[in-house]
């Protein structure tokens, strides 16, 4: 168990809330842990399962831990705002990154520090080291005191086409069982360039409109048993609907990790803004774009496309593999609701 004298907190946080209203965006639980929790690679086997426990506990797409560690052996982790965190989907399982929960966690560790204050410094972030890579959150300072905006800089992921063609079409065959998606109708079939985490399909607006909504109209199962991605499927179209104030429309299916469709994804515009600022709208000639994710609760995310040279003194950037890129996205967070766990 958490093995600490008081009763672990826990929040749970709309991400990517769309206009500022609860019931839209992804809720993700976010729980406070003691300092020492565990230690930076995350090794104990019976703290490991005790976060699947309350994940599942929570049954929401994800949750995630957080804590602070003084083992001087973790590195950037001992700075004033570094803290480890990790995340569990519904099911119990651990995913790499998570960009709702990390959102979440932001709002709720700069509430515990009395930091939501539209003049807080602004060389004042957040660093969240995950088992991989550290991600910065900070506010965002171009809104009044009421704004629940925060900011984060994500790795930035180019999509690869998918080369073999057997791959190719298993995929198509899969898309079209399960999401009444035709051949004709795909404009670019890919993954993501971190091995493959993602497959990446880029169909027509009438297309995505005509895709199923219901769960029961919808294969699951095609795609968990369909190969050439690991996590979950992006399906998205530029948005041609002027009511809707956003440049593409994207869905998020991940039933290989549990979450049939993921209400709003973060991480997935790691990929899609880089793709659509530089390969759909570049007539526009712009380093910003507007994505919203047209799930049951929808969600809205703006997001910035930035390299080193373009970093400012208050902006924090995702640490990858040499490549100085990197994805800011900005998104509401809303306190939903908060207290105390009792699992043991």
């Amino acid at each position: 168990n958490s093995n600490c004298n008081t009763l672990p907190k826990f929040w749970v946080v709309d991400s990517f809330a769309i206009d500022g209203k609860y019931g839209s965006g992804n809720p993700a639980a976010v729980v406070l842990l003691p300092n020492n929790f565990d230690t930076a690679t995350n090794t104990d086997p019976q703290k490991i399962e005790w976060m699947k426990i309350v994940a599942c506990e929570f049954n929401l797409s994800e949750t995630a831990f957080v804590w602070k560690n003084d083992d001087a052996a973790v590195g950037d982790s001992q700075k004033k705002n570094s803290y480890q965190i990790r995340y569990f989907s519904g099911t119990g399982i651990e995913v790499d990154l998570c960009g709702h929960a990390t959102l979440a966690a932001a709002q709720v560790v700069f509430l515990q520090q009395g930091k939501m204050d539209k003049n807080f410094p602004g060389d004042d972030e957040i660093t969240f080291a995950t088992k991989f890579i550290e991600l910065k959150a900070y506010r965002d300072k171009t809104n009044d005191g009421s704004s629940s905006n925060i900011i984060m800089d994500f790795p930035w992921r180019e999509v690869d086409p998918i080369q073999a063609s057997s791959v190719e079409e298993s995929i198509k065959e899969m898309l079209e069982k399960s999401l009444n998606i035709n051949e004709e109708e795909i404009i670019l079939l890919g993954v993501g360039d971190n091995d493959a985490e993602d497959l990446f399909v880029h169909i027509t607006p009438k297309a995505f409109h005509a895709m199923p909504t219901k769960k029961s109209d919808i294969d699951f199962g095609r795609m968990i048993t369909c190969s050439g991605y690991n996590r979950g499927i992006i399906i998205c179209c530029q948005n041609d609907d002027v009511t809707i104030e956003a440049d593409f429309l994207s869905r998020f299916f991940g039933p290989k990790v549990g979450i049939d469709e993921d209400p709003v994804t973060g991480s997935a515009h790691c990929l899609l803004a880089p793709y659509f600022s530089r390969r759909v709208l570049m007539d526009k000639n712009t380093s910003t774009v507007r994505g919203m994710q047209a799930s049951k609760r929808g969600g809205m995310l703006r997001c910035e496309l930035l390299d080193e040279c373009d970093k400012s003194n208050n902006a924090g950037n995702a640490s990858t593999s040499g490549d100085d890129r990197y994805v800011r996205i900005i998104g509401s967070a809303l306190i939903a609701s908060s207290g105390e766990l009792h699992i043991q």
